[in-house]
C-alpha cells in the first residue's frame, strides 16, 4: 500500500472514530487535563516567572519586587495559554462529532469561547496595568472607556455560541431565508477583503522586498489589518448581499409565496434584519479599538520602511516647545510601541529668559520611566554653553558618550528627574485621529482641554464616528430590503439601482458631514448621525410602505422640470 493510500486510509478511520465513538470528548478532555498537570509538574510555568534576587544577592538599580498579584498572573498565564490551545482541539473534535447539525455547535462554542475570553481578557489587563505603571506615553487614565474595551473582547469571543443557539430555534423558512442572505455576504466579505490585501500588497511589495521582511512578519502585518478592513467593506457587502438574496427570491416568486401563506413583510426580513445588526455590533466592538489600531500598525511600519529605519515608528521628526520650562525638542522617530522601544535621534536644547541657548542634549536614544518620572539618554552628549558658545567637548571612544557634568555624572547614560515633559506632551500636536482609538481620543481630549475648539474639533467628530461609521451597513439594510423586495421581475432592476444610488448617497453626504465636524463649522455628534439619521428615516419609510403593499414613491423627472420652470 502506498504511502498516500495508507495515510487516506488512517484519516478515514480518525474520521468514522470521531464521529461514532461516544467516549471521543471525554478521551479529549482527559488528555488534555493529564498534559496541563504533567506541564504543571515538569515546571512549565517557571521560565515565564519573574526574576527575584536570592539571599545575599546584589539588587539591581531601580529593581522593584512584583506583587503577589503580578507573581500570581505569571504563573497561571502560561497554563491558560495552554488550556485554551487544547481546547481549540477538542472544540474541533465536537465540531466534527456534530456537523452538519449546526444547533449543537452552540454549547461547545460557547465552552470554548469562554476560556478563550477568560485567557484574552487576563493577557489584555496585565497589558494595562503595565501600561499604567510603566507607561512612556504619560497619557491620563482612561478606566471607564477600558472597561467598555473588555466587555466588546467578551463580545466578540462569546458572541457566536449565542448566534448558533438562536439558528437552532429557527423555523425551516427561516433557515432558508438566512441562508441565501449569508452566503452571498460571506462570500463579498471575503471577496472584498482579499481584494484590498492583494492592492494593498501589490503596493508596498517594493518596500517588503527592499527591507528583506519574512513571509511571517507580511503575513501578520496583514493579520492585524483585518479588523480595519471588516470594518471599512462591511457596508457594501451587507448591500450586495440584501439585494442579491431578496432580488433572487423576489425572481423566483419565493417571496410572494411567503407573504401569501400568511407571512408578514417584517416575518420575513427579520433573520436578515438581526444579522445585519449583530454584524454592524461587530464592526462597532472592532472599530472601537482593534480596527484604528490596526490601520495605525499598518501606518507605522510602511513610515518606518520608507525612512529605511527599524521597526514600527509611530512617527517621524516630531519637534516640541515647551514655553513653560523653555525647552524646544527634537526627536528623529517615535516608536510605535513606546513600551518597549526607544526614541531616536533626540535633540533636547534649553533656553534662558533672553532666549539664548543654555544647555543642549544629543543622544541617538531616550526613554521615558513613569516611575519615578525620569528620562534616561543614551549614547549621546550633554553641552553647556556660555553666551552661545559651547563649554565642553565630547570625549574619546568609537561611540558618542556623555562627558562628565558638573554633578560629576558620566558613563554611556545619563538619568534626569527635573524634566516636566512626558512622550505624550511631546507628541499629542502631532497625532492622527483617524489612527486612535476610542480610548486614546478621550484621554487626548482630557489632556488637551485648554486647546481652541478648532483644533480639538478633528478628535471630537472622529470619537463620534468610531461608533457611527459601523453603522452605516444596517442604515443601508433598512434601505436596500424594502428596494430589493419585487413583486415582479421588471421592478427588481429599478430598486437594485435606487439602492446602490443610496449608498453613494450616503457616503458622500457622510463625509460632507463629517468634514464639517472636523473644521468646526457644525457639532461634531450632529455632523455624525445626521446622514444615518435621514437615510435611516427614509429606509424605515420605505420599509413600511412597502409591507402594507403601497407602491413607493417614484421621482418624476417631467414634474421637477416643470416645477422648475415655474419658479423661474
Amino acid at each position: 500500500m502506498h504511502w498516500n493510500e495508507k495515510l487516506q486510509h488512517w484519516l478515514l478511520v480518525t474520521w468514522r472514530y470521531l464521529r461514532g465513538s461516544r467516549n471521543a470528548i471525554s478521551l479529549a478532555l482527559a488528555l488534555g487535563a493529564v498534559a496541563v498537570i504533567l506541564c504543571q509538574v515538569l515546571g512549565y510555568h517557571e521560565k515565564y516567572l519573574p526574576w527575584l534576587p536570592q539571599a545575599g544577592a546584589d539588587i539591581p538599580r531601580g529593581y522593584e519586587k512584583p506583587t503577589k498579584l503580578a507573581h500570581f498572573y505569571y504563573y497561571v498565564s502560561p497554563y491558560l495559554r495552554l488550556i485554551v490551545m487544547l481546547g481549540s482541539i477538542v472544540w474541533a473534535i465536537a465540531l466534527v462529532r456534530v456537523w452538519p447539525t449546526i444547533e449543537r455547535m452552540a454549547k461547545p462554542t460557547a465552552l470554548f469561547g469562554s476560556s478563550l475570553a477568560l485567557w484574552l481578557i487576563a493577557e489584555d489587563a496585565h497589558d494595562k496595568w503595565s501600561l499604567e505603571r510603566l507607561s512612556v506615553m504619560g497619557e491620563p487614565a482612561s478606566w471607564s472607556f477600558y472597561i467598555v474595551k473588555l466587555i466588546l473582547l467578551a463580545f466578540i469571543i462569546v458572541s457566536p455560541s449565542a448566534m448558533l443557539w438562536w439558528y437552532g430555534k429557527l423555523s425551516t423558512l427561516d433557515r432558508y431565508v438566512l441562508r441565501n442572505f449569508v452566503q452571498p455576504l460571506v462570500f463579498c466579505i471575503a471577496a472584498f477583503a482579499s481584494l484590498m490585501i492583494i492592492m494593498d500588497l501589490l503596493g508596498n511589495l517594493k518596500d517588503f522586498q527592499e527591507a528583506n521582511t519574512p513571509i511571517s512578519v507580511i503575513l501578520g502585518f496583514y493579520v492585524e489589518f483585518i479588523p480595519y478592513i471588516y470594518v471599512t467593506v462591511l457596508a457594501a457587502s451587507l448591500l450586495l448581499s440584501v439585494l442579491f438574496a431578496l432580488t433572487k427570491m423576489s425572481r423566483a416568486n419565493e417571496i410572494v409565496a411567503m407573504l401569501t401563506a400568511g407571512r408578514s413583510l417584517g416575518e420575513v426580513l427579520k433573520p436578515i434584519l438581526i444579522v445585519s445588526a449583530y454584524a454592524s455590533l461587530i464592526s462597532v466592538a472592532v472599530n472601537y479599538h482593534w480596527g484604528p489600531r490596526g490601520e495605525g500598525q499598518r501606518e507605522a511600519v510602511m513610515r518606518a520602511m520608507t525612512a529605511k529605519s527599524k521597526g514600527a515608528a509611530a512617527m517621524i521628526g516630531v519637534m516640541h516647545r515647551n514655553d513653560e520650562t523653555r525647552r524646544t525638542w527634537f526627536i528623529g522617530k517615535v516608536p510605535y510601541e513606546l513600551r518597549g522601544g526607544r526614541m531616536s535621534n533626540v535633540e533636547v536644547r534649553q533656553m534662558d529668559g533672553k532666549g539664548r541657548l543654555q544647555k543642549g542634549w544629543y543622544a541617538r536614544t531616550a526613554k521615558y520611566w513613569p516611575v519615578p518620572k525620569m528620562w534616561t539618554l543614551y549614547n549621546g552628549i550633554e553641552v553647556s554653553y556660555r553666551n552661545g558658545v559651547a563649554s565642553g567637548s565630547a570625549s574619546g571612544g568609537n561611540d558618542i558618550i556623555l562627558y562628565a557634568t558638573d554633578d560629576g555624572l558620566g558613563g554611556d547614560r545619563v538619568n534626569i528627574l527635573d524634566w516636566a515633559e512626558t512622550p505624550w506632551s511631546i507628541i499629542s500636536g502631532s497625532l492622527q485621529p483617524d489612527v486612535m482609538s476610542v480610548a486614546e481620543l478621550d484621554s487626548y481630549l482630557q489632556a488637551n482641554g485648554e486647546r481652541a475648539v478648532e483644533k480639538l474639533a478633528p478628535f471630537r467628530t472622529q470619537l463620534w464616528q468610531r461608533f457611527a461609521l459601523p453603522l452605516q451597513g444596517l442604515v443601508m439594510v433598512l434601505v436596500a430590503a424594502p428596494l430589493g423586495v419585487a413583486f415582479s421581475r421588471r421592478g427588481s432592476l429599478g430598486g437594485i439601482a435606487g439602492a446602490v444610488l443610496m449608498f453613494f448617497g450616503l457616503i458622500f453626504i457622510n463625509e460632507l458631514f463629517v468634514g464639517l465636524g472636523k473644521s468646526s463649522r457644525l457639532p461634531a455628534g450632529l455632523t455624525v448621525w445626521f446622514p444615518h439619521l435621514i437615510f435611516g428615516s427614509i429606509g424605515a419609510l420605505l420599509l413600511y410602505a412597502k409591507s402594507q403593499n403601497k407602491e413607493l414613491p417614484k421621482i418624476s423627472w417631467k414634474a421637477l422640470a416643470a416645477r422648475w420652470g415655474a419658479l423661474r
